[in-house]
């Protein structure tokens, strides 16, 4: 989203354009903050509204957009058949577990049942690599976090692979939080706002704390 600016051409869910003033901008805001970058302007009422299908045709490659709602309203994954590649963005996390706590996320059940559908719509493509949002958050390091959300600046000691497994483990971990038949691997205080962080197999959901 920070580097939107500097294309032409923008593809944004249609769900998180019509949650932008609402919430999200609080959120991009909030992570230029976080990462101390430059604020910048969202020329949003340019962007091109996407859906689940859409296709977007690059040339010789179309990319095909599917629904996988949960960290934003209007999260989505996109498939490259030629180059056998899906690129799940904030989706799924990147590998270090899915922030379900900034403004505009789902609630956890939604979630769940938005992971029950991307698990099938994934099926057909399970074997593809997968390519999140954030680089650091994939590679696995014994470094110290640097920060709130266990970041180091070449990688977090909770990188685990990216790729068709943690998905379902994400569902899987969904339910256990809403069941309540998992704790919390720690909590912690980010601003005012504690926040709580569940781990089940590959995958981690960090979210705001009242289970």
């Amino acid at each position: 989203m920070y580097h939107s600016n500097e294309f032409d051409t923008v593809y944004l869910h249609k769900n998180d354009i019509k949650n932008w003033k609402s919430s999200l901008v609080f959120s991009v805001r909030f992570g230029e903050v976080f990462s101390k970058l430059k604020p910048q302007k969202y020329k949003i009422n340019k962007f091109i509204q996407i859906d689940e299908n859409y296709i977007i045709n690059l040339g010789n490659v179309s990319i095909k957009t599917i629904n996988a709602f949960g960290h934003t309203p209007g999260s989505v994954c996109f498939i490259d058949n030629y180059h056998k590649i899906i690129f799940t963005g904030d989706a799924v996390g990147s590998g270090s577990g899915v922030l379900l706590c900034i403004p505009g996320s789902l609630k956890i059940q939604e979630y769940n049942e938005s992971l029950k559908k991307l698990i099938l719509k994934l099926e057909p493509y399970k074997e593809y690599t997968f390519l999140g949002g954030h680089s650091n958050q994939s590679i696995k390091t014994n470094e110290e976090p640097k920060n709130s959300f266990f970041l180091g600046s070449k990688g977090t000691p909770y990188a685990k692979p990216l790729n068709f497994k943690i998905v379902e483990d994400m569902q899987i971990l969904c339910e256990k939080i809403i069941t309540k038949t998992i704790i919390p691997q720690k909590t912690y205080f980010l601003g005012f706002t504690k926040l709580a962080v569940y781990e089940y197999k590959n995958a981690r959901i960090t979210l705001k704390a009242k289970y």
